[in-house]
């Protein structure tokens, strides 16, 4: 057979012409990317207050008040602050997922954040991630 013959049956029909989808170019990088993920990972899930469980990496405390932008944390988004005594807690992302703050507490590694750590929070207050993991685990 050439490539242009057929072979064809008695049941055969002929082949519906094929439509040329182009594939969409990609031109997104990496830090797009986690941005996407950042901001889907965090919208807010609704459930009863009284039992909801919230988990931030914690990337650093200091005396100074920043401003909550990027460049003040090498680029990572999604930052918040508390205070604590005389210091600002400076905290990236927030979740309800342990999964997914532990993909957090990598991204600011990445960013140079070692010592960073993980930290959880119910009804707003903060508790032990011991014990966090252990409530979710009783739900």
């Amino acid at each position: 057979l050439t490539d242009k013959e057929e072979v064809t049956t008695e049941n055969d029909t002929a082949p519906a012409p094929q439509e040329q989808v182009e594939e969409p170019k990609v031109t997104e990088t990496q830090e797009e990317v986690l941005s996407i993920k950042e901001e889907a990972v965090t919208q807010p899930v609704i459930e009863d207050k009284k039992s909801t469980i919230e988990y931030r990496v914690q990337i650093m405390a200091s005396a100074k008040k920043l401003e909550l932008a990027s460049r003040n944390f090498r680029g990572l988004n999604n930052m918040s602050r508390e205070p604590y005594k005389n210091l600002y807690r400076y905290m990236y992302g927030k979740t309800p997922s342990y999964e997914q703050v532990k993909l957090f507490k990598a991204n600011a590694d990445a960013k140079g954040y070692t010592t960073s750590y993980i930290v959880a929070y119910k009804a707003g207050e903060r508790i032990s991630v011991k014990e966090a993991l252990a409530h979710q685990s009783r739900e």
